[in-house]
């Protein structure tokens, strides 16, 4: 079935695709060298649009009868980068033992609530993330639903605090990697439950910036968000928070790659945790991931976390749903 999208929307696809067109194309093909993991892909009919994700499931969790957590790996906007490659989800599943899927967006971007001018979800993501976790349960896997969580990079990000905002029933927490909280859906952002959430942002971010502002890439705007202060501060709010703690400088494991990460809790929220790890110099990147694009326009990499490790650590110590 051929996917609706409207000329409206279509225009901001178009303008995502902006994204990866700066790249000369060997650059981009060896940034995105896939590496090989046993992926199970699936397709879905939503919102009469052909939709799919992969979903990886390590043989440790296989091998046991309990219910296993899951955690829903959403992309950054722009075609060509593979979100399993640039994060390493996969091996952090292994590790750890929970289930792992990577739902793919229409047309490379999330409606994320950034862009109005896309209209009130009109790629219904939200109904889209929902159904992805009950195809996977119908598919088999025993899923843990007080232990379902949504990390996003960028895009993906945002759309992880969406879900915060309107799918707070399902989602126990969310992360937000090199991502802020969009501008025009901070006013409606209303969870019907507390929701644990995690930013790991850096502070010299070119794309998204982490004052706030417009989310722009060169000269191709993408809607404003909220500055990272503005974002916690939100989520305190949400959350009955106490105050944060002073910042707290983890190890600095790789001296030579110009940025420094410092770790912010705050106290006393209601049934969930917030917690910010700053970046301080890093760029638009996931902390211990791909160099998914040259420093020059996104930024280095922090060497000294794995974001997504350091997201699972926090899911895993949050309260369930």
């Amino acid at each position: 079935m051929a996917k609706r999208v409207s000329p409206r929307y279509a225009g901001v696809l178009a303008r995502v695709r902006a994204l990866t067109a700066i790249l000369p194309a060997a650059a981009l093909a060896s940034a995105c060298a896939s590496l090989t993991v046993p992926v199970e892909p699936s397709a879905l009919v939503h919102n009469d649009t052909n939709r799919s994700y992969r979903l990886y499931v390590p043989a440790s969790v296989r091998d046991r009868d309990a219910p296993a957590p899951l955690v829903l790996v959403l992309q950054g906007a722009g075609p060509g980068f593979d979100i399993m490659d640039i994060t390493r989800m996969a091996a952090v599943a292994d590790r750890e033992g929970f289930a792992v899927a990577f739902p793919n967006a229409v047309g490379d971007l999330w409606n994320d609530g950034a862009l109005k001018a896309a209209g009130p979800n009109e790629s219904r993501d939200v109904a889209f993330l929902r159904r992805v976790v009950a195809d996977i349960e119908a598919k088999g896997l025993k899923v843990d639903r007080r232990r379902v969580f949504a990390l996003g990079l960028s895009n993906g990000g945002m759309m992880s605090l969406r879900l915060a905002c309107e799918a707070a029933d399902l989602f126990a927490g969310v992360g937000a990697i090199a991502a802020n909280m969009p501008a025009a859906l901070a006013p409606d952002c209303r969870p019907s439950a507390p929701v644990s959430v995690i930013v790991v942002n850096g502070t010299d971010d070119p794309i998204v910036p982490y004052r706030g502002g417009t989310v722009r890439v060169g000269i191709v705007g993408f809607g404003k968000v909220l500055s990272t202060d503005e974002t916690m501060a939100l989520w305190a709010r949400a959350n009955g928070c106490g105050p944060p703690s002073p910042a707290a400088a983890l190890p600095d494991r790789d001296r030579g790659d110009g940025s420094r990460a410092m770790q912010v809790d705050y106290a006393d929220c209601r049934g969930a945790r917030l917690r910010l790890i700053r970046i301080e110099g890093g760029g638009h990147t996931w902390p211990g991931g791909m160099q998914f694009m040259p420093a020059l326009l996104i930024g280095n990499v922090n060497r000294d976390i794995d974001a997504g490790q350091a997201a699972w650590t926090f899911f895993k110590d949050a309260p369930g749903r």
